[in-house]
């Protein structure tokens, strides 16, 4: 079962699915002009072994809009990161969320990995 929630402790409020699961922890991050949703059967299939957490990006889904900056969008993640209680987590990002997933690896040694995916998936299963 998942469970929508929009963080407010960072710079702008933070649209968020966590699918739940006990395992690792998991950040996906949809690509440009995306949101949550596409994230959705890549959540399910970590599920079994993780604990994915989806997020809308600022200006995307949900979440609030405010000027994009990359230290801003870092701000961003650390806020729900925090708020969350995720210890370390990975980071999995489509397109742009792959950039910022790498982005984020750069700035945070203890990050266990980050995966970049090209292209768009598709939000139904195939």
């Amino acid at each position: 079962m998942s469970a929508d929630t929009v963080i407010n402790s960072g710079p702008v409020p933070i649209a968020v699915r966590d699918f739940g699961g006990t395992g690792a922890p998991v950040l996906l991050l949809h690509g440009a002009g995306g949101s949550l949703e596409q994230m959705r059967v890549l959540a399910e299939l970590l599920k079994p072994a993780h604990r994915p957490v989806a997020i809308d990006l600022r200006g995307h889904g949900r979440s609030g809009d405010a000027p994009w900056r990359w230290d801003a969008v870092l701000a961003d993640l650390a806020a729900v990161i925090s708020e969350l209680g995720m210890d370390a987590p990975a980071l999995v990002g489509m397109s742009l969320g792959g950039m910022i997933a790498a982005l984020w690896a750069q700035h945070h040694p203890e990050c266990p990995g980050a995966v970049s995916l090209d292209g768009n998936p598709s939000s139904s299963p195939s």
